[in-house]
């Protein structure tokens, strides 16, 4: 029987099994999200799209939540109308396109990574949850970062059934759970940052937190050379720098711990010093065809936005039109240069006119500003989660300069899941400061009633009177006060 079935079976029986057995099954289904989605297992029915494997925890806590009553919230001002804009702007370009269908397929990737995010927004309440469901994406980062790690020292760790292929066209190169190299380069620029926030600048209650967040961080670093990816690369450098010069601004930011930094400072030299001549390859002359090419994609996407620039040419729909808007070179055969764009930003752009192309930045933005407003918490973990995402997020946006892999479910899925968990936090903290609020006016409100209650117990005005029919001079059975009996 297809391994892959087995697994697909199981993940269904789980999400059941989540929902029904479970003290808080919204809870245990979010964390099934977090260790479902780095896995590309499902049935593909059309265009690369189907049911995935996170697509059974998602649907099925949704299902759950509006089955039973809970107000979930879908309608988020930080993020909603922008992401609303970017969709309906594709249907009517996919309506427009030769072939609709596809754009379609497109959509329903978007619509599976903001689900993603309402999940999380909606169904972590505590900060225990919290730490929990990021237990579970560091454990999947785990997994990935030393199955590329294992694919470049010794070749397939055979997990085919999770979703590692079992033909790797370049062996040499690190794939983990992905298809190319640069989908799986993408996932570890958008988590490293965080794992270097918590190693440095996070003191965990437990020391072994540390030793964790040390191994992840050894891993991912040699996995993420073994892609060989240079727009990775390029865009990790580029953050890492970003996130040390922030440390210079606030106390808060600066690092907690200070041996992390001077360990991966002698690393990173021995291992330059040992890797350099194969890193200096990628750059160099023997890169250089691949180079120009992405040059003369880039170009042929600039003729087709020229020529479509309102509506593109349908969303999923650039490689059916861009034939007609190659220019020939005799190095280069057409069916090379009409291929995808790598450039997210001008595929976009390309498929869905200008306006596509800025409610794509827009959404980028306004990832970026919600990680932003956590600068300020004083919660050590949400302030640290919150630096990592906003530098995941701006790895995310440099890498899809050199890269279309805006069209991937995985990488859509990261870019809405990270800031899903800061927003998470920042709404934990807007509870908290929501309920320590309240409690002060109620105690302020008690001690500006107390001296009124006392005032009441010993005025005269509001001392018992006599009672009809009866003297007010017999208390104790008859007896006079001041008397004897």
């Amino acid at each position: 029987m297809n391994l892959r079935l087995i697994v697909f079976a199981l993940a269904g029986l789980g999400s059941v099994y989540g929902a029904l057995a479970s003290r808080n099954p919204l809870r245990t289904l979010v964390m099934m999200v977090a260790a479902f989605y780095i896995f590309p297992v499902g049935w593909v029915f059309y265009q690369y799209t189907g049911i995935m494997l996170v697509d059974l925890p998602l649907f099925t806590a949704l299902g759950l939540a509006l089955a039973t009553g809970q107000r979930v919230r879908f309608f988020f001002k930080e993020i909603t109308p922008s992401f609303l804009l970017l969709m309906l702007w594709m249907a009517v370009t996919s309506m427009r396109a030769p072939e609709p269908g596809w754009g379609l397929a497109e959509i329903s990737k978007w619509i599976r990574a903001y689900l993603v995010f309402v999940c999380v927004v909606n169904f972590l309440k505590t900060e225990k949850d919290l730490r929990a469901f990021l237990f579970v994406l560091l454990a999947g980062f785990a997994l990935e970062a030393f199955t590329g790690v294992h694919q470049w020292r010794r070749g397939n760790l055979g997990l085919y059934f999770l979703g590692e292929r079992e033909w790797r066209v370049e062996w040499w190169r690190a794939y983990g759970m992905f298809y190319v190299p640069s989908y799986f380069g993408n996932y570890l620029i958008a988590f490293l940052p965080i794992v270097l926030r918590l190693l440095m600048f996070y003191r965990p209650p437990q020391r072994r937190e540390t030793y964790f967040y040390a191994f992840l961080t050894g891993t991912g670093l040699l996995s993420l050379y073994a892609t060989l990816a240079r727009g990775p690369w390029l865009s990790f450098v580029v953050v890492i720098v970003l996130m040390l010069l922030f440390t210079f601004f606030k106390s808060k930011l600066r690092p907690r711990l200070k041996w992390p930094m001077a360990v991966g400072i002698i690393g990173a030299l021995l291992f330059t010093a040992r890797y350099m001549e194969k890193i200096e390859l990628q750059f160099g002359e023997q890169r250089k065809t691949a180079a120009m090419t992405r040059v003369y994609l880039g170009e042929v996407a600039l003729r087709v936005i020229e020529d479509n620039l309102l509506f593109g040419v349908g969303t999923g729909n650039y490689e059916l039109s861009s034939a007609r808007y190659v220019v020939p070179i005799k190095e280069y055969p057409t069916d090379l240069l009409a291929e995808r764009v790598h450039n997210s930003y001008l595929l976009i752009t390309a498929e869905n006119g200008l306006p596509g192309g800025l409610a794509f930045l827009f959404i980028l933005g306004q990832l970026s500003m919600i990680c932003m407003r956590l600068f300020r918490s004083n919660n050590k973990l949400i302030l640290n989660l919150a630096v990592g995402g906003l530098m995941a997020v701006w790895a995310l946006t440099l890498s899809f300069l050199a890269s279309p892999d805006v069209i991937h479910d995985q990488t859509l899925i990261v870019l809405f899941l990270i800031p899903a968990t800061v927003f998470a936090g920042e709404l934990m903290e807007r509870r908290h400061r929501d309920a320590q609020h309240a409690l002060l006016l109620k105690q302020r409100r008690e001690a500006m009633l107390a001296p009124q209650r006392l005032s009441n117990v010993y005025s005269p005005e509001t001392a018992p009177g006599p009672m009809n029919g009866k003297s007010d001079t017999l208390i104790d059975g008859g007896r006079l006060p001041g008397r004897r009996a």
